[in-house]
């Protein structure tokens, strides 16, 4: 945006150095350069800004929420100075009419009405800084087409006053300064920068509409909240981030007031779409889509003439709405919107409602909004919000008293910060998370476990909630587990020798193969990988599960419950009178499951089961000190698959890079120089990729997780090892020589492929 001047026709044009100004001009731009912020700018670089244009002293206004406030205070002012931006005021009409205004006599009021009726010297600036105005050049501060600031060089020693070259010379400062004040105010991210950064949005979706936007003719904001649902509240705090000013949400009930726009088109209002709302002549508040465009402020205050204006932003197709020429708006939006207003107001509710028995709780939440309860609908909107976002889990996290509770998702694996809880309204979400998952809400001393179910928008969704007593009040973690297929044996990563030798394990008709790793280490998804390759209709296969995340046609599928006696034992001993060929146990969590697992596998049984322990080998010690028969061990075993899910690379802008020395160095001694032929790599030549981060893995340099194996298979050498109950490391050293790669040895083949880095391989693995 370039600024024009305004300047009186009478002046002279005396002779000027123009080296002289350039290598001033020079100077400051460098002192602005290196200065680590822009205060420390201006008061470096003031001296020789004001000798520039021999002046006495200089002011430098932001434009914040329609006002221009002082940025740097002079060490004479009273106080902070404010003027409205309007054209009333010399800052405010060079900020509107984006002009540079050269003023040698601001009290020469017919000159100054020339310029604008309005416009007229504010003598409170002369009041606060006891310093006695007389002449004045005010240059806007524009950086890349927005209204950042003012700046306002102060009372010319020459008795002329500033000459025509100030004008120019402005301009050039005017520049300089606008690009600091700027960087620091961080203004030139879009509209709907804070959706990117928390999630809602990509960029590559934004560029997408608003290509149809412009060609549809109609709005991004409305494809936004139609397609991608995405909350009217949401967009408009994005936008209040962006346009300082604050969102106004639709509201059906308000009419426009019609002494404010009588005699004006409605067709003129949807054009530039602007809309009053409230208000006289006295003070009007105007609803506008874009508070950043001076020249429709400078509009509306020439046909609403009033006293005083209050600007708000507002999605396009809601003013069109109050101008009864808009859209229909999402009903679900306008509901959920409504929660989240109210979200401030909410109160706990009444001991009786509290106390509901449990029999007259519904079984199954649905998440669609059709609830009249607040604290219902913010869980809703939470959930829909995780599960966008692919989150694992929600986090509710209570702070010192009179703070809002944070919110925090895991994606991923690493937990993101996504909202606030006002500190009033924390103890109602909690009361409704309890009476989800029916959990005792007057207990607010011991931890407790409690599970529900959901329908996101048509698809079951399970929910485990544990809440923990904190010093700050009860601490609530919601595991998302949706229920849907899983994925084929083919997609799990897995390297060509484990693969081959799962599925010639699982080819057999009896034995046991165990899955083993942390929790949250991808063992359900393994699991039903492998029961999905032989899921034939000529096998019969049950599985016992708590809970059941993954579904498959043919299988018999069994959902554990504890409170009424239905255990993994008790339903395994119900699966063998029941004609199994194969049989899942989604835990072994004691020795009656494991021993009940192991006997079933020597009796005709192909037995899955899964244990929480760190490696392969480590799992054939604990059962045996769980105390399960190494020789009924050793015979049954089939084989062991010890897993983790490491950070993976951004496919779209992880960079490759030649791996210096030193680190193919360190892979190939890591990986064991026997080996190192199976990497399929010049030892001289390793291709490795940095995370660099974009717009689509939020700037993080990763997106998804994949999965790291190491899968032992029995044979006879460890038989003989497991049945003389042989140590952990004899057996991991028999499974390598006879074929085993560690979890660190996949991991680092899984680097060379670009799959990951050695940060990610860090965190879950140890050399």
């Amino acid at each position: 945006m370039q600024s024009s001047t305004i300047h009186p026709a009478e002046d002279k044009k005396p002779s000027v150095d123009f080296s002289a100004i350039k290598d001033k001009l020079n100077t400051i731009q460098r002192t602005f350069k290196a200065s680590a912020s822009f205060e420390e700018a201006m008061i470096e670089s003031e001296k020789a800004v004001l000798s520039l244009f021999d002046a006495e002293s200089l002011r430098v206004y932001r434009a914040q929420k329609q006002k221009l406030v002082t940025w740097v205070k002079r060490r004479n002012d009273a106080k902070e100075i404010q003027f409205p931006l309007s054209s009333s005021s010399l800052a405010g009409f060079s900020a509107l009419s984006h002009k540079v205004l050269r003023v040698n006599d601001v009290k020469n009021y017919r000159v100054l009405a020339a310029y604008h009726p309005e416009l007229k010297f504010n003598i409170k600036y002369d009041v606060f800084s006891g310093v006695r105005t007389r002449s004045v050049i005010s240059a806007p501060l524009d950086h890349e087409d927005t209204l950042v600031g003012v700046l306002q060089i102060i009372n010319c020693r020459d008795k002329d006053g500033f000459g025509e070259q100030c004008e120019l010379i402005a301009k050039s400062v005017a520049q300089i300064v606008a690009k600091k004040l700027s960087e620091e105010l961080k203004t030139t991210t879009g509209p709907f920068e804070d959706l990117i950064l928390r999630g809602l949005l990509t960029r590559d979706q934004l560029a997408e509409l608003q290509d149809r936007a412009k060609a549809e003719r109609t709005f991004v904001s409305y494809l936004m909240r139609t397609e991608l649902g995405i909350l009217s509240i949401d967009i408009g705090a994005s936008l209040e981030k962006h346009y300082q000013v604050p969102f106004h949400k639709y509201d059906s009930v308000i009419r426009i007031p019609e002494d404010l726009v009588k005699g004006i088109s409605k067709y003129y209002l949807k054009e530039n779409l602007w809309v009053p709302i409230d208000g006289s002549k006295d003070r009007t508040v105007v609803v506008m889509d874009n508070p950043k465009d001076l020249r429709k402020i400078q509009d509306i205050q020439n046909v609403i003439r009033a006293h005083s204006y209050e600007f708000m932003v507002g999605l396009p197709e809601d003013i069109l709405n109050y101008l009864g020429m808009g859209p229909p708006l999402p009903d679900t939006d306008t509901l959920a919107d409504a929660m989240a207003q109210r979200l401030s107001e909410l109160e706990i509710r009444t001991k009786d409602e509290d106390a509901a028995p449990a029999d007259q709780l519904k079984e199954t939440y649905s998440i669609d909004v059709d609830s009249d309860s607040t604290a219902v609908l913010y869980m809703n909107n939470l959930i829909l919000q995780a599960q966008r976002m692919n989150a694992s889990d929600i986090h509710i996290e209570p702070y010192k008293p009179g703070r809002p509770a944070v919110v925090r998702v895991r994606v991923d694996g690493i937990c993101r910060r996504i909202a606030e809880i006002p500190s009033k309204s924390v103890q109602a979400v909690i009361s409704r998370i309890k009476i989800m998952s029916d959990l005792d809400i007057a207990d607010r001393r011991l931890p407790q476990d409690g599970k529900a179910r959901v329908n996101l928008k048509g698809r079951p969704l399970e929910l485990r909630i544990a809440t923990v007593p904190t010093v700050y009040g009860e601490s609530v973690v919601i595991r998302l587990l949706a229920m849907g297929g899983g994925l084929p044996l083919g997609k799990l990563n897995l390297s060509a020798r484990n693969e081959s030798e799962i599925k010639r394990l699982c080819a057999r008709p009896h034995g046991i193969f165990l899955v083993v790793g942390p929790t949250g280490s991808g063992k359900t998804t393994t699991l039903h990988g492998i029961l999905g390759h032989i899921n034939k209709p000529e096998r019969k296969i049950w599985t016992a599960e708590d809970p059941v995340e993954i579904t498959q046609a043919g299988l018999q599928q069994v959902q554990v419950s504890r409170k009424i006696g239905l255990d993994f034992a008790r339903v395994m001993r119900a699966f063998l009178r029941a004609d199994p060929d194969v049989i899942l146990i989604g835990e072994m969590r004691d020795y009656e499951t494991a021993n009940i697992g192991i006997e079933s596998s020597l009796t005709g049984h192909l037995v899955f089961s899964t244990l929480h322990t760190n490696s392969a080998p480590e799992t054939i010690t604990r059962l045996i000190e769980l105390g399960i028969d190494p020789l009924d061990f050793s015979d049954a075993l089939l084989g062991i698959l010890a897993q983790r899910l490491v950070r993976t690379l951004c496919p779209d802008c992880k960079e490759p890079y030649h791996a210096s020395k030193k680190e193919s160095q360190r892979i190939l001694e890591a990986y064991g120089a026997e080996h190192a032929d199976e990497l399929t790599v010049d030892p001289n030549q390793i291709m490795l990729h940095t995370a660099k981060g974009c717009e689509k893995c939020g700037n993080t340099g990763y997106r998804g997780r994949t999965g790291i194996h190491e899968l032992l298979v029995n044979s006879d050498a460890i038989k003989q090892i497991i049945a003389r109950k042989g140590l952990v490391e004899e057996i991991r050293k028999e499974a390598v020589r006879e074929g085993m790669r560690t979890l660190m040895q996949d991991g680092l083949s899984k680097i060379v492929k670009g799959d990951t880095d050695m940060v990610q391989l860090h965190h879950v693995a140890a050399e």
